[in-house]
């Protein structure tokens, strides 16, 4: 005969039952990557403007505009790939780009 667990007793088991799939989710992420590579073509006339005595100088708010471009596309790749899987929860949080991304970029 099965005796009935009292309602706080059911519900502290179900709060375990949730933090360990929490837990087990916030562990496995620090085990999984996402690799992208995002391409930006730049015309002609522009790369002359950027380009000068041997050197190409990329400017810092273009490179910004590069970063947000490419975490964006990084996060609807996240949501699609793990779309109806208990990791579609997992976001990439707001990155401040202008704070990574300090001088203008010389190639």
């Amino acid at each position: 005969m099965m005796t009935k667990l009292p309602p706080l007793i059911l519900s502290w088991l179900k709060h375990r039952k949730i933090e360990n799939k929490r837990k087990m989710l916030h562990e496995t992420l620090f085990n999984c990557y996402l690799a992208i590579t995002c391409e930006f073509e730049i015309e002609e006339n522009d790369y002359k403007n950027i380009h000068k005595n041997e050197k190409t100088v990329i400017p810092k708010e273009l490179l910004e505009y590069f970063a947000v471009h490419t975490i964006g596309t990084a996060r609807g790749i996240l949501f699609c790939k793990t779309e109806s899987t208990p990791y579609n929860n997992i976001i990439i949080p707001p990155l401040n780009v202008s704070e990574m991304i300090k001088d203008d970029m010389v190639i």
